[in-house]
């Protein structure tokens, strides 16, 4: 996992590092939050957009993968660079 990414589970928040400290992701959806941590727990292996949209559930469509992962990285601004696709194998964390 990426020690410039802090998750809390519990208050389902996610902190980025900036400079020494820790700046709040604001307004992450569910899903957002729920493709991070899977990201995340992979450890640095590509997640597939099969296996992340199972992590979303039945009701997403194929699409929510991508719409989620180009809204983190929005969210994310100067630290949506630890989140990389992994042409032919989906998405990581580094």
């Amino acid at each position: 996992a990426s020690s410039s990414l802090r998750l809390d589970l519990r208050a389902r928040e996610a902190r980025v590092r900036r400079g020494k400290s820790w700046r709040l992701v604001t307004a992450l959806t569910a899903r957002e939050f729920d493709v991070l941590v899977a990201l995340t727990l992979a450890q640095g292996r590509p997640v597939s957009r099969e296996e992340l949209l199972g992590v979303l559930g039945t009701d997403a469509s194929p699409d929510a993968v991508d719409k989620a992962v180009g809204s983190l990285r929005r969210k994310l601004g100067a630290s949506s660079r630890m989140l990389k696709t992994v042409r032919s194998a989906g998405y990581s964390v580094v």
